[in-house]
C-alpha cells in the first residue's frame, strides 16, 4: 500500500506540473493574440481563430505527417496534441481552440456534426457570447461565422439560413459540413444505456433544453487536471487507510 500511496503522489505531481506547463504555453499565446487586453469580445474571438489555425497549420506541415509511436501518444492524449506534433483532423483542431478559449475564460462548446447520417462527421466550435448568442466558429477551416451585420452568428441562425452563410464560406471549406443534418455538443449514447439514462434523467430534472446545451467534453478539456486529482484522491484515500493501519498497530496490546 506504501507502495501505491508513492505512485499516486508521483503521478499528481508530474500531472500538477504538466498541467501548470501547458497552461503556461496558453498564457504566451494569449499574450500575443490580446497583448494590450483591449480587444472586444468578437474581435478576440476572431483573433483567437485565427492564431489558433496558425499554429496548427504550421505544426501539421511540419510533424503532422509523422506517425508516433511513443507510449505517451498511444496511452494519453492531450488537447494541445495539435500544438505539439500536428495532426490535420477536425477534433484536434477545436480541442485545442476550445483549450484556448477557457483558458481566456470564455465557456466554449463543442459541436458535433451530423453528414450523412455519421455523428461527428465534423468538429467545429460554438462560444457563448455576452449577448446571448451561441457564435460558431470553425477552427480547421479557419473561420468565424458572421451575419448580415458582420457580427458573429449564433448557431442557429446558420442551421436556419444556410443558403446566406453558404455564400460567406472561405473557399478551402468542404460545403457537405452544412449543418442541414442536425448537432450536437454531446454524445449521449457513447455508454449505451448508461449516457441515455442520465441524459434522460437530465431532461426531465433540468429540462431537454440544458441537456441539449451541456457539453460533457468540455469537463475533461484539461486531462492533466483530471489525472490530478483523481491521483491526488488515490493517494488521500491510501494516506487516510495507512494512518487506521499504523494506528491500530499502535493501539494493539
Amino acid at each position: 500500500m506504501l507502495i501505491l500511496f508513492g505512485v499516486s503522489v508521483t503521478i499528481s505531481i508530474n500531472s500538477w506540473m504538466q498541467s501548470q506547463f501547458e497552461n503556461e504555453i496558453l498564457d504566451s499565446i494569449i499574450e500575443k493574440i490580446n497583448p494590450d487586453n483591449k480587444l472586444s469580445e468578437e474581435a478576440l474571438i476572431d483573433s483567437s481563430i485565427r492564431m489558433a489555425h496558425f499554429i496548427q497549420e504550421r505544426r501539421t506541415m511540419t510533424t503532422g505527417q509523422h506517425n508516433f509511436h511513443s507510449l505517451k501518444t498511444q496511452l494519453f492524449s492531450s488537447t494541445l496534441e495539435s500544438f505539439y506534433i500536428g495532426t490535420g483532423a477536425c477534433g484536434y483542431y477545436s480541442l485545442f481552440a476550445a483549450r484556448l478559449f477557457e483558458r481566456m475564460g470564455f465557456n466554449p462548446k463543442i459541436v458535433q456534426q451530423r453528414t450523412h447520417g455519421v455523428w461527428g462527421a465534423h468538429i467545429t466550435l460554438a462560444i457563448p457570447l455576452q449577448n446571448g448568442r451561441l457564435g460558431l466558429t470553425d477552427p480547421l477551416f479557419k473561420h468565424v461565422f458572421k451575419d448580415s451585420s458582420g457580427n458573429i452568428a449564433d448557431i442557429n441562425s446558420v442551421v436556419n439560413n444556410w443558403t446566406y452563410y453558404e455564400k460567406h464560406l472561405p473557399t478551402p471549406y468542404d460545403k457537405k459540413y452544412k449543418y442541414q443534418e442536425g448537432y450536437r455538443h454531446t454524445n449521449w449514447d457513447k455508454l449505451g444505456f448508461i449516457t441515455k439514462s442520465i441524459y434522460s434523467v437530465g431532461g426531465f430534472v433540468l429540462g431537454k433544453q440544458t441537456m441539449d446545451l451541456l457539453c460533457v467534453r468540455m469537463w475533461f478539456i484539461d486531462p492533466y487536471k483530471i489525472q490530478f486529482y483523481v491521483s491526488a484522491l488515490i493517494a488521500g484515500i491510501l494516506l487516510f487507510s495507512l494512518f487506521r493501519n499504523f494506528r491500530s498497530i499502535y493501539n494493539t496490546p
